[in-house]
C-alpha cells in the first residue's frame, strides 16, 4: 500500500546503495551522479515541477475522470511529473556507471539487445494477432492495434528507435556470435519499428542509418545495408509511401498533421509565445487557455510538437 514501494524502484535504490558502498573509500562518501546532471538537468527539471505544482487546481476534473492523470493536488503532480522521470534517470545513469566500469561491457550489450528484441516481437506479435494486413495497417487511423500493449504507436517507437541507435553503433565493435544476436536484434526492432507505420518513426530510423553510415563510411557496411534495405522495400515501399504521403496528394493539412496543426498546434501559439519568459510546467497543456476554452483537442501533452 506504499506509494512507489515496487521491485523495479527497490533494484533502482539498491544498486544506488550497493555504488555507495563499494566506492566509498577512507575520506570521501562516493554518490553514483555527477553535478552536472544535477545541476543541468535535475534542477532545471525540479523548477519547472515545482512551477506546474501551483496550476494543478486549474486542470479540468476530466482528466482524473478519464483515467489520463492519477493526482488531483500539488504533491500528486509533482510526483508523478518529476519523481517518477526522476527514478527512469538515475537508472539509465547507474547503466551507463556499469558498462563503464564492466571488464566486458558487451555482455550488458546482450542484455539491452535482449530486451529490445521482446520489446520488438511484442509489436511483431500485436500485427499477427490483429489478422491485418501491413496495407491496412498503414492506415492513419488503424494503427490502434498497439494498444493490446498499453502503448500508443508514438511511444512504442521512440524506445525502439533508441535502443537500434545504441546498438546498430555498438555492432562495428562486435565479432562471432556476439555480432550474429546483435544483428538479429537490428532486424526485429527494424521491422517493428516500420510496422508501427508512425511517420516520425520512419523519420528517425532514417536518420539514425544515414548518420550511422555517414560516421562509418566502409563500403561493406554500405553494400550490407543497402541489400537489407532492398529487401525491406519489397515488403514495406508501398505501405510505408502511402502512409508517409497522407494527405499530401489532397494538400489536407489536417490529415497531413492528423489534426494537430489546427486542432492542437495553432491554438497553442498565444500560450507558447509566453510560455519562454514565463514558464508554464510539465504538461501545461492541462491548463492552457486553449484547454479550458475547449477550443482544443483533449490531450495531455503538446503530441509531438
Amino acid at each position: 500500500g506504499i506509494q512507489g514501494l515496487n521491485p523495479i524502484n527497490l533494484l533502482i535504490l539498491g544498486t544506488v546503495l550497493s555504488y555507495v558502498i563499494s566506492h566509498t573509500g577512507a575520506r570521501h562518501l562516493a554518490i553514483p551522479w555527477t553535478p552536472s546532471l544535477v545541476l543541468a538537468y535535475w534542477l532545471p527539471f525540479m523548477v519547472a515541477a515545482v512551477i506546474g505544482s501551483t496550476k494543478v487546481q486549474l486542470i479540468p476534473g476530466s482528466f482524473e475522470t478519464m483515467r489520463l492523470v492519477s493526482f488531483s493536488s500539488a504533491f500528486g503532480y509533482f510526483r508523478d511529473l518529476f519523481i517518477k522521470p526522476s527514478f527512469a534517470i538515475l537508472a539509465a545513469f547507474l547503466m551507463a556507471l556499469v558498462v563503464q566500469e564492466a571488464k566486458q561491457p558487451s555482455r550488458y550489450l546482450h542484455v539491452i539487445s535482449t530486451g529490445c528484441t521482446l520489446l520488438a516481437g511484442s509489436v511483431l506479435g500485436a500485427f499477427i494477432l490483429s489478422g491485418a494486413s501491413i496495407g491496412v495497417l498503414s492506415g492513419s487511423g488503424a494503427r490502434g492495434f498497439l494498444s493490446v500493449l498499453g502503448m500508443h504507436a508514438n511511444e512504442m517507437w521512440l524506445a525502439l528507435n533508441m535502443g537500434y541507435a545504441i546498438l546498430v553503433f555498438a555492432l562495428i565493435g562486435q565479432r562471432g556470435w556476439s555480432r550474429t544476436i546483435v544483428l538479429f536484434a537490428l532486424v526485429a526492432i527494424g521491422t517493428a519499428i516500420l510496422i508501427t507505420f508512425s511517420r516520425a518513426a520512419i523519420g528517425a530510423f532514417l536518420f539514425v542509418n544515414l548518420v550511422f553510415l555517414v560516421r562509418r563510411r566502409h563500403v561493406g557496411t554500405i553494400v550490407v545495408f543497402a541489400v537489407m534495405a532492398l529487401l525491406v522495400g519489397l515488403f514495406f515501399y508501398e505501405p510505408i509511401m502511402d502512409r508517409l504521403s497522407t494527405g499530401v496528394e489532397t494538400g489536407n493539412r489536417a490529415q497531413m498533421s492528423a489534426g494537430r496543426l489546427d486542432r492542437i498546434w495553432l491554438p497553442l501559439l498565444d500560450d507558447f509565445s509566453m510560455s519562454w519568459i514565463f514558464p508554464h510546467g510539465p504538461s501545461a497543456i492541462m491548463w492552457s487557455k486553449p484547454m479550458l476554452t475547449g477550443t482544443i483537442l483533449f490531450v495531455g501533452h503538446t503530441h509531438n510538437a
